[in-house]
């Protein structure tokens, strides 16, 4: 999120909606360096099918790379390793012991960036305060509470596939606001995206939570 925060101040927002997405392609490549998994081809096939949905929705059809688009590959690789790491660790761990070492270390690591950069100033105006607690309460906190349950149920490719909906959502609140209406290509991107949930979920067994809680 480091990473991600500074590289939105150097790139466009489709540049990093797109690059955000690359978790697609890296997750499962990265589960069969660190684990010897086998990539199904289905999942090979639903990437493809959603990167290039996310190519069209976010118009990324070009791109050149700055310092902010590699700041945000550089988040895409570490979400990676952390969806993969949690699906693991979700398997002998209750979510709510995995969640509070996750919050308690993020807390403590920013608090000692935030010493070692300087004195720490404290908003004061509502202006910046809400963005904070909403910044921290929806996109932080309750997203990865979710996303660390979802473990327990869907692999890490899957999820990984669904978090590419942002991009769906964000189409849609632009359109609910009327600040612009979706073209051709983006509702293609929209099409493709969807068509790749399709692929990964078909034919695809339940699955069950297995999990040991640790005391």
């Amino acid at each position: 999120y480091i990473a991600g925060t500074i590289g939105v101040e150097f790139t466009s927002a489709s540049n990093a909606t797109f690059l955000a997405s690359m978790t697609i392609i890296f997750v499962p490549f990265l589960e069969r360096a660190l684990f010897k998994h086998k990539v199904k081809r289905q999942v090979i096939l639903a990437s493809i099918i959603t990167i290039a949905g996310v190519v069209l929705l976010t118009e990324s059809v070009t791109l050149r790379l700055n310092m902010g688009d590699l700041l945000i590959i550089t988040t895409a690789v570490v979400m990676s390793f952390h969806l993969i790491l949690t699906e693991q660790m979700a398997k002998h761990m209750e979510v709510k012991t995995l969640l509070l070492g996750q919050f308690l270390l993020v807390t403590l690591f920013s608090g000692a960036l935030a010493l070692a950069d300087g004195a720490i100033n404290l908003p004061t105006s509502t202006d910046v305060i809400l963005p904070i607690i909403y910044l921290a309460l929806f996109p932080t906190m309750i997203t990865f509470m979710i996303i660390t349950s979802a473990e327990q149920f869907l692999a890490d490719t899957e999820i990984a596939i669904i978090l590419s909906f942002q991009g769906i959502f964000a189409l849609l609140l632009t359109v609910l606001l009327g600040i612009e209406m979706p073209s051709h290509i983006k509702l293609s991107g929209v099409g493709l995206i969807i068509l790749g949930f399709i692929i990964a979920e078909y034919h695809k067994k339940p699955r069950k939570a297995s999990k040991v809680r640790l005391r």
